[in-house]
């Protein structure tokens, strides 16, 4: 893999991270491959006093099959909402007792 990462200047935390498959990796033997060409970028957010949590992962994964069947997927997931676990689980008891 080659990558790329950006880092926040004052606390050194990664903000961004890209990276490109260029040569195959096998999965799970010869069962499967992650081909090169698939692209992978990872963003972070800042939640609390230094603390960075992910914020969106996109991917285009390049994968063959058994070396017969290739395919592309594209996905792009995103996390938002992030709280302390004290205020989630008070949140969760609060809701409990009104049932």
């Amino acid at each position: 893999m080659q990558g790329k990462a950006w880092v926040e200047k004052d606390s050194l935390h990664p903000m961004l991270v890209e990276c490109t498959v260029v040569t195959p990796v096998p999965v799970y033997g010869a069962l499967a491959s992650v081909l090169p060409g698939t692209e992978i970028e990872i963003k972070m957010t800042p939640v609390a006093d230094s603390v960075w949590l992910i914020d969106e992962v996109s991917m285009r994964l390049n994968v063959s099959k058994l070396r017969m069947f290739k395919s592309t997927t594209v996905t792009r997931s995103t996390y938002t909402q992030y709280r302390p676990n004290s205020s989630v689980v008070e949140e969760l008891l609060s809701k409990a007792g009104q049932e």
